[in-house]
């Protein structure tokens, strides 16, 4: 078996290997092509610029500079009688027709920048201007009607991609070579520009380079999961192959057994007819054997019971006599005896058999397989014989018998569950590695385009990282099932600040919350000093970062919040942390499935979202290596809430936090109304500098500000934010004052018009904190209306 799957698992690899050499093929042609098209590019670009010039110079009639010993009078020209001026300065000017300005352009982009422009014709003004064996032969073309030539061509042993088109003559040429006897529309030359192809060969083979090194890093990473299902996909078959011999095992054991006793059963017929032969014989057989045999009239009295009988009976031999059958076997086996008529053609003849219970004298019940057969006399039935045996050891033999093989059938199903799951993750994990790194090649590939600007550039850079960064998640979620799963993980304790835990893990997830227009709230009935515990953070925030992580996932509407609380038990005092979201729920049915490895309850749905279903599983390993508990109360449709109960290690001992006991009687209760967590936060740790003997209650928006005003009658002291959804701060202050006319409620927003101010000390604040909140102003607003040290 093992060899068969060692095959497939060749050729895997093998096609996995001929894709990615197909691709890689595939790369360079697609390279190829876009080196030919940028040369090209290229060459009609700078080719347009001087047909521009050309043309812009031939609609002017050439052009009058300064004579040099660069630029002087062009002898082509001396037939026009105006070729040489002389401006009233003094300064002598010569005509520089289009062809001759071009030259000149040419050599300086040859000189600078290595692109060769020329004009050639076959009828030369100049020498310097014949044209080579590539250009002569373009010429010929254009003659047949040919518009454009452009391919590659060496010059001077080097690569250069050749582009050249037909100098058409037209009225504005005629001025200079009208005496050459052209008429408009005549094919006066060609005007060709030749590209270098060096450099962007060069840049060609880095882009070669970088593309096999991206693809033997694809092919490695492919080999790595195909190395691992095919370790894992083995294991299972193996086991279940294991299982299915052991069930096949069992059922032959079971088979030889029945055939057995059908063979024991077949043999005490024998042995019954036998007996009737000889009375003698029968008395003998029956007084030995260790079955129970009883002979009884066809009324169901007992005419005789052998010595085994009597004693399964536990009565005596003389009150057994004259005893009814029918104190000894269930009413249902003795109606069917007793239902026996005397007539022969009445009865079956042949043996029946009965499994039934034997109640005994002191109501001790022993199961028996009983035998039973007319006796004839004469052609006629004058008693019954029965046969019984104790079944009792065979009984539990078959009950232990059955229950291995649910046992084993459960393995079976459980192992080809697995594989099935292996393989569904094997599926979804090359799906979950092809998208980050899709994004990883698209965008490296468009960011070798020359004219990308720098803020795209950036976004395309940041495009990468964060497809590398899903790379690595996912390589990493692989890496710890793996280590998880060889079960030599331990929890490695330290001294950890809860509070601070839960802020850099809340700070971190509240950017893709509000990206996701998803609010995130955070709440801590600790304080600092309190929340420190002893337990592994490592672990800790791989459980919370798992849950957030499926929370924000699969929640697009309402919030999402986490916190935790201090459970007591009869065992001690549990830390119990929760992540509660408003997302799609989980059905009650596959509530226990989704921590399963690889299991995710809506596969179309994942397969939107992404993953490989290995979240809650590395959740609920590392809970139990903490010595917790995760569980869950969820409702389809209206979201979950996950607990994850871990035993509550404090530093500081009970007794530490008992001798708050004599201040308890002047703590002070806030309530904080704000719907940004960020402010809430910020505005609990000022209240919690200021006195940490405060307590903080906190309110989303404006209906739970009045809900927990209601329950809670202790409050002393009310923040509200006044823009608030739901329930705005105005609505929420008018409505708490019906209730509560002395709670003190103080306006905290960052309006700062004078008519919100006045709004707010209508409905019933009587003072204003303005945002930004400073440790100043929120102490001085404490010191005025709460008593505090």
């Amino acid at each position: 078996m093992k060899n068969k799957y060692i095959k497939y698992y060749l050729i895997a690899i093998f096609g996995w290997t001929l894709l990615i050499v197909s691709l890689l093929i595939f790369e360079f042609y697609k390279i190829k092509e876009e080196i030919k098209n940028a040369a090209q590019i290229e060459a009609r670009a700078n080719f347009n610029k001087d047909q521009a010039i050309r043309f812009w110079a031939a609609s002017h009639g050439g052009v009058y500079v300064p004579i040099d010993s660069l630029t002087q009078p062009h002898p082509a020209l001396s037939h026009i009688l105006e070729r040489d001026i002389e401006t009233p300065s003094g300064v002598k000017l010569t005509l520089m027709n289009p062809a001759y300005m071009i030259r000149q352009l040419n050599e300086y982009f040859a000189e600078y920048y290595g692109i060769i422009g020329h004009i050639t014709s076959k009828k030369l003004l100049r020498p310097e201007n014949k044209p080579d064996e590539w250009e002569l032969n373009a010429l010929n073309q254009f003659e047949e009607g040919v518009k454009e030539i452009n391919n590659l061509s060496d010059i001077n042993g080097e690569p250069y991609l050749r582009l050249m088109q037909p100098i058409m003559i037209n009225q504005t040429c005629l001025k200079c070579h009208s005496h050459q006897g052209y008429k408009v529309g005549d094919v006066r030359g060609g005007v060709g520009i030749s590209i270098p192809m060096k450099p962007i060969l060069e840049r060609a083979l880095k882009h070669k380079k970088r593309s096999i090194f991206t693809f033997v890093i694809i092919w490695l990473v492919g080999l790595i999961v195909f190395t691992f299902g095919h370790r894992k996909i083995v294991n299972s078959l193996h086991k279940r192959h294991k299982a299915e011999l052991k069930l096949q095992k069992q059922n032959e054991e079971y088979a030889s057994l029945n055939e057995e006793y059908t063979s024991q059963n077949e043999a005490l017929k024998t042995s019954i007819i036998n007996l009737e032969r000889s009375k003698e014989k029968y008395r003998l057989l029956s007084e030995t054997s260790t079955d129970i045999i009883v002979v009884q009239d066809l009324n169901g009295k007992i005419k005789y019971m052998n010595k085994a009988g009597i004693k399964l009976s536990e009565h005596s031999n003389k009150e057994v006599i004259n005893m009814n059958i029918s104190d000894f076997f269930s009413e249902k086996f003795t109606n069917e005896v007793l239902s026996r008529r005397k007539k022969r053609e009445e009865l079956d003849l042949s043996l029946f058999n009965y499994e039934i219970d034997f109640i005994s004298k002191n109501s001790n019940i022993i199961p028996l397989e009983i035998s039973s057969i007319p006796i004839i006399t004469d052609k006629d039935i004058n008693d019954i014989l029965i046969v019984g045996r104790d079944i009792t050891e065979s009984k539990k033999a078959k009950l232990e018998l059955k229950r291995q093989n649910r046992e084993l059938i459960k393995a079976k199903e459980k192992a080809e569950e697995s594989d099935r799951l292996k393989t569904e993750f094997i599926n979804n994990m090359s799906h979950e590695i092809r998208t980050p790194m899709n994004g990883i090649l698209g965008f490296s590939k468009v960011l070798e385009r020359p004219n990308l600007s720098e803020e795209k550039r950036k976004h395309y850079i940041k495009i990468i990282q964060n497809s590398g960064n899903q790379l690595m998640q996912i390589i990493d979620d692989i890496l710890e099932i793996s280590k998880l799963e060889t079960k030599q993980v331990k929890a490695i304790e330290e001294e950890v600040n809860l509070n601070n835990l839960l802020i850099e893990t809340f700070a971190i997830f509240d950017i893709r919350a509000k990206e996701n227009g998803t609010p995130l709230y955070l709440h801590k009935n600790l304080s600092d000093k309190e929340s420190i515990i002893l337990t592994d953070p490592t672990k800790l925030n791989k459980i919370l970062s798992n849950l957030l992580e499926n929370a924000l996932k699969f929640t697009n509407e309402g919030f999402i919040e986490f916190g935790y609380n201090i459970v007591e038990k009869e065992e001690g005092s549990f830390l119990q942390i929760f992540v509660k979201d408003t997302g799609i729920g989980i059905k009650p049915e596959n509530q226990e499935i989704i921590f399963k490895r690889f299991s995710q309850e809506e596969k179309e749905l994942s397969q939107k979202v992404g993953g490989l279903g290995l979240g809650l599983s590395i959740a609920k390993e590392n809970t139990e290596i903490l010595g917790g508990k995760i569980t869950l109360k969820s409702v389809k449709g209206k979201g979950s809430t996950f607990f994850v109960t871990i035993p509550y290690k404090p530093v500081i001992h009970q007794n530490s936090f008992n001798n708050k006991g004599t201040t308890n009687k002047t703590e002070k209760t806030i309530l904080i109304t704000e719907d940004e967590e960020i402010n809430y936060l910020y505005i609990s740790l000022l209240i919690e500098t200021i006195d940490s003997k405060i307590k903080i209650l906190h309110a989303k928006n404006g209906e739970e500000a009045i809900e927990i005003c209601k329950k809670n009658k202790k409050i002393n002291l009310v923040l509200m934010d006044l823009k608030m959804p739901v329930m705005n701060g105005f609505k929420a202050t008018k409505k708490i004052k019906e209730l509560c006319p002395d709670l003190p409620i103080v306006a905290q927003t960052a309006y700062t018009r004078q008519e919100e101010k006045e709004e707010a000390f209508f409905v019933g604040c009587i003072d204003f904190l303005s945002k930004p909140i400073s440790e100043v102003n929120l102490t001085k607003i404490l010191k005025k209306h709460l008593i505090i040290k």
